[in-house]
Formats: C-alpha cells, sequence, structure tokens
C-alpha cells in the first residue's frame, strides 16, 4: 500500500509540472505563430500602407458626412437655401469618396490576404513533401489532418487578415475621431461619457470573468 501511496503522490506531484510544459509549448506555439505571420505581413508592406490609407480616407468621409447634414439643416432653419444647396452637393461627393476608398480598402486587404493564404499553402506544402516517412505514421500527421491544415487553418488565417484587421482598424480610427470631436463640442459632457463607458467595460468584464467559471 505504501508503494501505491508514493506511486500516487508522483504523479500529483508531476500533474502541474506537466501543466507547466503545456502552457510553455502553447505560448512558444503563439509566439511563433505570430512571428510567421509577421514576416509575411513584412512582405506585403505596401498594400498594407495603402489598404490604411485607404480605410483613414474612408473612416474621414464617413465621419464628415453627418456633419455635412447637420450644417444643410442649420442653413435651411435660417432660410439659407443656397447655401443648405451647397451642403448637400458636398455631403454626396464625401459619400462618393467614402465609397470609393472602402472598395479600395476591401479590394486591398483581400488581394492581400489571397497571397498571404497562397504563400503559406506552398509552404506547408514543400514543408511536408520533404518529411520522413516516420511523421506520417503518427495520428495526429495523417491525410486528413494535414488537410485540414492546409485548407481550413489557412482560410481561418485568411478571414482574419482580410475581415477582422480592417475592421478592427476602421474602428479604432472611428472612435478615435469620434472622441475627438466630442472633446472639440464639451470637455464635461465627454467626460461624463466616458465616464459612463469605462463603467460598462468593467461591468462586461466582470460578468465575463463569473461566466468563465461556470
Amino acid at each position: 500500500m505504501s508503494k501505491v501511496n508514493k506511486v500516487d503522490d508522483d504523479t500529483t506531484v508531476k500533474k502541474p509540472d506537466q501543466k507547466k510544459e503545456e502552457e510553455a509549448e502553447d505560448e512558444s506555439g503563439n509566439e511563433s505563430t505570430f512571428q510567421i505571420m509577421k514576416g509575411y505581413l513584412k512582405n506585403e508592406k505596401c498594400s498594407m500602407w495603402w489598404g490604411i490609407l485607404f480605410l483613414l480616407g474612408g473612416s474621414l468621409a464617413d465621419f464628415m458626412a453627418p456633419i455635412f447634414i447637420g450644417m444643410a439643416v442649420d442653413y435651411m432653419d435660417c432660410g439659407q437655401f443656397y447655401e443648405a444647396r451647397i451642403m448637400c452637393i458636398y455631403m454626396i461627393i464625401v459619400i462618393i469618396f467614402a465609397g470609393i476608398f472602402a472598395g479600395l480598402r476591401a479590394r486591398l486587404f483581400n488581394v492581400m490576404s489571397d497571397r498571404i493564404a497562397r504563400d503559406l499553402r506552398n509552404e506547408i506544402f514543400s514543408k511536408i513533401l520533404i518529411c520522413d516517412t516516420a511523421f506520417f505514421d503518427k495520428k495526429e500527421n495523417m491525410t486528413g489532418a494535414l488537410l485540414s491544415r492546409i485548407n481550413a487553418d489557412v482560410e481561418v488565417i485568411q478571414g482574419i487578415l482580410s475581415t477582422n484587421v480592417s475592421m478592427t482598424l476602421r474602428g479604432t480610427t472611428l472612435i478615435v475621431a469620434i472622441m475627438a470631436r466630442m472633446l472639440s463640442i464639451n470637455l464635461k459632457l465627454a467626460g461624463i461619457t466616458f465616464a459612463s463607458l469605462l463603467l460598462c467595460i468593467s461591468a462586461v468584464g466582470s460578468y465575463g470573468e463569473c461566466m468563465k467559471k461556470f
């Protein structure tokens, strides 16, 4: 019985170490994946910068359109219909530019993600071709798993680069522009709004932590 207890004690002592090793492997895998994606993004620097430029232009145009609408309404209330007509023309021009910038931004990010996905598939396939036969004997390296890596995993990365990155940058620029506009209008109202937003964010964060425990 004492031997069995010793074995159990050894296994219980090893479990935390095994968990730490698994966490370290996951962190190293995430870091290596980030480094790989960083290398691919460096090759697409030109498309990335042009996409960011068109994204900023489209976000600025989307932000300016409501301002022209408000100015047109104010001129109409004052009876200055000629100036209101000019503001409407400006608003139409801004909306057209916003659509053009949005189309160019989506085009650039989609083409960039397609090129990165193509390069990833080619690199994965070339690495598979030079592997030893012992590599294919493992259960996690069966034909279906390898095909899933080439197709499904690369498609996930492609979706992240094409949609998530552009939407994140677009949302960030809009938030910064809206905050700057609010601060320029009224500092007190902007401070009250930001304080309420911080309270909402903290409440959502605490609720998410509580839900993780269940």
